[in-house]
């Protein structure tokens, strides 16, 4: 049984798409590494402290997509949700609690 799609479906699949999310995700790096060394100016070792804080925005950004996909892949794989909407409600869900439990 094909299910339809959606444009939210067609655009999340589209290659256009993924070099917007890899050119969003070299944003936040390079954006963590200029807050870090905006911090860190003068400190001994900056640089080190700034590749350790990119190193870590990037493991953060690994261990925030597989939360995903272990959230949302049975909801997706079963049917009961289409891409589109299991990708904005995981982006609500997974925000609100690194604002709420990261604080």
């Amino acid at each position: 049984m094909a299910r339809s799609s959606g444009f939210l479906d067609t655009l999340l699949t589209s290659p256009t798409t993924e070099r917007y999310r890899v050119g969003i995700s070299l944003l936040f790096l390079l954006g963590v590494w200029l807050t870090v060394g905006s911090f860190s100016q003068g400190m001994p070792n900056s640089m080190l402290l700034m590749a350790a804080a990119v190193i870590g925005g990037y493991m953060a950004i690994n261990i925030g997509a597989n939360d995903v996909a272990n959230n949302v892949g049975p909801a997706v794989g079963s049917g009961a949700l289409s891409l589109g909407a299991a990708v904005l409600i995981a982006a609500v869900f997974e925000a609100g609690g690194a604002i709420i439990a990261g604080g």
